[in-house]
């Protein structure tokens, strides 16, 4: 089973339902309406908070993490051809924007510890 399926299992019946807000929501707002997405926000961040965390990324960089999902839908809202998959098309930005974050700190990391050993 694929990541995505994984947490569409998670969170079991809720999520059709959460899935066609996000959907009505994305076609509102494409329409015009900017406000539609205020509520989808407040749903489903709790949901790209607990993807994000549980790929190690921590509390701190959690919030800038699902914050930038946030601006990347608002700025390829136009690009997501089938309003349907829009709250999968947030998972699995999650999943990534966290996997990059974690790749980030352990290079980070990485380096710094060689800068420590050089300086030994």
């Amino acid at each position: 089973m694929d990541a995505v399926a994984d947490d569409r299992a998670r969170v079991g019946a809720r999520d059709d339902d959460l899935a066609g807000r996000a959907s009505a929501a994305l076609t509102a707002y494409l329409d015009g309406d900017a406000g539609s997405l205020e509520t989808l926000v407040r749903d489903v961040t709790p949901l790209l908070w607990h993807i994000v965390r549980g790929q190690g990324v921590d509390a701190e960089e959690a919030q800038d993490v699902v914050q930038g999902v946030w601006v990347q839908l608002v700025r390829k809202a136009t690009t997501i051809r089938d309003p349907q998959a829009v709250l999968q098309w947030l998972l699995v930005s999650a999943r990534r924007a966290a996997w990059r974050t974690v790749r980030g700190s352990r290079r980070l990391a990485e380096l710094d510890g060689d800068v420590h050993a050089e300086g030994s």
